[in-house]
């Protein structure tokens, strides 16, 4: 009788034991905020939507940033994020000139037949940029 709640005993700590589960502590990360000084080739950087202005066949958009504007340059297609009726959309547009205007950026894309009627620009957008000439 001694052997068999000695065993019983020892069955039930292996069973306890066994079903313990083990605490993964985390594995600490750092992350650092991206300036113009310090990004890959190509990034992107958040802008406002100070201005834009539709024609039949282009969009004229003022960016401002707390990026310097005037040591970016913008790639020749963006995607820019749209508000309708249905939600938010996306439209991959071709850039056809880009300038710099009192410290904010002026794009001038290219609508190539897409007729953005009951679209609404979104105030916040992500605009892809080139910095292999920058040091």
């Amino acid at each position: 009788m001694k052997n068999a709640l000695f065993f019983t005993g020892i069955f039930l700590t292996l069973i306890f034991t066994s079903c313990q589960k083990e605490v993964i502590a985390p594995t600490p990360f750092t992350t650092t905020e991206q300036t113009v000084q310090n990004r890959s080739e190509t990034s992107e950087i958040e802008v406002t939507v100070a201005q834009s202005e539709l024609t039949a066949t282009k969009l004229i958009v003022l960016f401002d940033s707390d990026e310097d504007l005037k040591v970016v340059t913008p790639e020749a297609n963006q995607t820019l994020s749209f508000t309708h009726a249905t939600g938010v959309t996306t439209f991959d547009l071709q850039v056809n000139t880009t300038q710099v205007i009192n410290d904010q950026l002026e794009m001038i894309f290219d609508l190539d037949g897409l007729d953005l009627s009951g679209y609404e620009l979104d105030g916040g957008q992500f605009i892809i940029i080139d910095e292999t000439d920058i040091d």
